[in-house]
């Protein structure tokens, strides 16, 4: 039977990628961007497009436009919600010159997001749907050895901990949820640097949401399947 994927950000790197490995699966993939790149579009999926995560009116969009998908499909129900759309404000800088401004807005689009569109999806998540959240070691607590970038790091030690709670309010419905850390990907965010391609970490991605179940729920998976530290 085919499956339904949502994946927010997916107009490029690990989104974009994501969205290709699942078409290959003939799965059948939502895409919710702010804006659809010409790759994206070549794809022929269905997409919302225009979408701010950081605005209240996108929200009221994206329930809009999930209510018409239901109204025309008995039954709808998403199988995967990624939560992929991410900001990394590359700040190598000392203390005394971190932006405040900068950390705000990388906890809007890193970890309030993140939550918001999983409760407004949430009427379409039922018994053994998925949540996978794209997170970052960099969240991790007691793997960070050479400190710094404070908002990226606040912000995904945030959606870890959110995940977690968000876990104890819907778990029981038997939805799963999954952290998961792409590893150091060659996108736009990274300025192309990285020890993977967006290709290589979407399929690694793929492999471990595969697997995704009611017994390995709420865990904190590195890009190698195995599982980080908090």
């Amino acid at each position: 039977m085919q499956k339904t994927i949502v994946i927010t950000g997916a107009s490029s790197g690990i989104g974009l990628e994501l969205t290709k490995r699942h078409i290959e699966n003939k799965d059948s993939v939502i895409a919710i961007v702010r804006k659809a790149s010409t790759e994206l579009k070549e794809l022929n999926i269905q997409i919302l497009e225009g979408v701010d995560l950081t605005a209240n009116d996108a929200y009221q969009r994206i329930e809009n436009f999930f209510t018409g998908i239901a109204k025309e499909k008995d039954n709808f129900k998403i199988d995967l919600l990624i939560n992929n759309a991410g900001l990394f404000l590359n700040e190598e800088i000392p203390f005394d010159e971190t932006s405040f401004d900068n950390m705000r807005k990388q906890f809007e689009v890193n970890t309030i997001a993140p939550l918001r569109v999983t409760s407004t999806l949430l009427p379409y998540l039922m018994k053994d749907s998925k949540v996978a959240m794209i997170t970052s070691k960099m969240g991790s607590i007691s793997d960070n050895g050479f400190g710094g970038y404070y908002g990226y790091r606040m912000s995904k030690c945030a959606l870890n901990m959110g995940t977690m709670s968000l876990s104890k309010a819907i778990g029981q419905r038997g939805i799963t949820l999954g952290l998961f850390h792409p590893g150091f990907v060659q996108t736009k965010m990274t300025s192309n640097q990285g020890d993977l391609t967006p290709t290589e970490s979407s399929q690694r991605l793929f492999d471990s949401m595969s697997k995704m179940n009611e017994d390995n729920n709420m865990k904190y998976w590195d890009i190698d399947g195995s599982l980080i530290h908090w």
